[in-house]
């Protein structure tokens, strides 16, 4: 639908829309799908496309499908700008998302609509655990570049303020919106896209090993599960530790899979909870390492740490991508 619009109103002036306020746009447009999305699922009727919906949502608001068309293509006439100047200044992480569920982009790295309605699935299930209705009362976090490169390559440098969100509520609530609760690709991309965005301010006192925000990520999800009653071989781990028993590399791997905290590389955890003279593969965790990282009162010492409601959305939408490469 996209390329038909832009053809009909190809050499025709629409209004111009900054980046900024495209963005805000973006947000609106979300929080509106997921109502129209609700809606079509109470009426049994199939969710429409993102451009579709577009078009519908703008129609009401316009009243006429031509300034419904409008509007949209004012939207990938700003996309279009960005992405020809993207040797000037790298299009927005969230206006790039945008531009992959709109369809808007390279035929390579197209989300379709099962991936869009997952990552607003889990937009949804973070405001609703955060207590958030409304996507300006979170708090604003400015976003940093992503530690490592994903499959579609991420824009470089500092993007726009965005909402920001707890690494633990933004697992948990992408885990949910995962189809069937995940497989191991989808968790494991999961893990590493939320993995490699997580913000670990800079003024935060704990955080004083950057080196080690790979494993206090880890250890931060670990803690959640426990919380959450939903890691119950980690608990027994922790206890039998805490009793004076001993816990090996295989039980702890184990307990990660029980957590259904699934194909985590083993380099993130097991140097940093094994002595060196037990880093082989029959390998016994150090007690006291345990005790310091998951006993009593160790996740106060923990560096918090977030990702931006965008980053959430890509890593949800990547991770059931995964398993569709897969």
């Amino acid at each position: 639908m996209v390329n038909s619009l832009k053809r009909k109103f190809q050499g025709r002036d629409v209004p111009k829309m900054t980046v900024k306020e495209l963005e805000s746009e973006v947000d609106r447009l979300y929080t509106a799908k997921i109502s129209a999305d609700s809606e079509a699922d109470a009426a049994n009727m199939p969710r429409a496309d993102l451009a579709a919906f577009m078009v519908e949502h703008y129609l009401e608001q316009r009243g006429t499908v031509t300034g419904a068309q409008e509007r949209v293509v004012s939207i990938l006439s700003c996309i279009r700008t960005l992405d020809r100047n993207g040797q000037l200044a790298p299009m927005p992480l969230k206006v790039l998302l945008f531009a992959r569920f709109l369809q808007f982009c390279n035929f390579t790295e197209v989300l379709a609509l099962p991936m869009l309605n997952v990552a607003l699935q889990a937009r949804r299930l973070a405001h609703a655990a955060s207590g958030r209705k409304a996507d300006h009362s979170m708090q604003k976090l400015a976003m940093l570049s992503p530690q490592k490169s994903g499959r579609v390559a991420l824009p470089q440098g500092k993007y726009e303020d965005d909402a920001q969100i707890t690494v633990q509520n933004a697992w948990d609530s992408a885990a949910k919106a995962l189809p069937g609760g995940g497989s191991v690709i989808s968790r494991r991309e999961l893990f590493v896209g939320l993995m490699r965005f997580a913000h670990f301010p800079a003024d935060d006192p704990k955080n004083v090993s950057p080196e080690l925000n790979d494993f206090n990520f880890l250890l931060l999800i670990v803690h959640d599960r426990l919380r959450r009653e939903a890691a119950p071989k980690m608990r027994h781990l922790i206890a039998k530790v805490e009793n004076r028993g001993t816990a090996s590399v295989d039980e702890f791997r184990d307990a990660l899979r029980d957590a259904q905290i699934l194909g985590i590389d083993d380099a993130i955890w097991r140097s940093k909870l094994c002595p060196p003279v037990a880093l082989g593969q029959q390998g016994l965790l150090s007690d006291g390492l345990v005790l310091d990282y998951l006993g009593g009162g160790s996740l106060n010492r923990l560096p918090r740490a977030q990702v931006s409601e965008t980053q959430l959305l890509w890593a949800s939408a990547e991770a059931v991508q995964a398993e569709v490469r897969d």
